[in-house]
């Protein structure tokens, strides 16, 4: 449903409250604002739903460090000025590797430890021990060739530079 600005009986006040309606599909929901992400956009959130969140301190520009002490990259286009920033990665951006097996080129690689797998109609959700003091949650489509990670079992957590949001407070 989709909210949409309805009279309000009860006051003189114009369009107030929200009705709901049906919509075909799904709706983006947005902030005011610039539609451009990142630091200083003005956009508060881009999406509903699972989210991971780790703070970093930044190295400079487009590098950070986890509380765990691995050195990861960050989106470009980051200043390098914030001391202490808030890493936010979306669960379905994330990928489990095997620890024998080739990362693509200029992605991030951190070693974790699977500590629970949910299959849950098409996709397995994993929390992951990365040692920054918090789980991390992946989601991975369930579809043929897909490795599947035993609780227990390490391996890489793998991400694209691009593919996290830097927060500040």
């Amino acid at each position: 449903n989709l909210g949409q600005p309805r009279p309000n009986p009860h006051k003189e006040v114009g369009r107030t409250g929200i009705g709901k309606q049906p919509t075909e599909g799904p709706v983006e929901v947005r902030a005011p604002g610039p539609k451009e992400t990142g630091l200083g956009s003005g956009l508060v959130g881009d999406f509903i739903g699972d989210i991971n969140l780790s703070d970093v301190t930044m190295n400079g520009a487009g590098a950070a460090r986890l509380s765990s002490g691995v050195d990861i990259a960050v989106p470009g286009g980051t200043t390098g000025t914030e001391t202490q920033i808030t890493l936010a990665l979306r669960p379905e951006r994330l990928a489990l590797y095997d620890l024998d097996e080739e990362v693509p080129a200029g992605h991030n690689r951190v070693r974790v430890k699977v500590s629970r797998r949910l299959y849950y109609g098409d996709v397995h959700f994993y929390d992951v021990d990365a040692g920054i003091g918090t789980e991390i949650e992946v989601k991975e489509e369930n579809r043929p060739g897909v490795e599947l990670y035993e609780v227990g079992e390490e391996a890489y957590l793998v991400w694209s530079p691009e593919a996290a949001n830097l927060v500040t407070a």
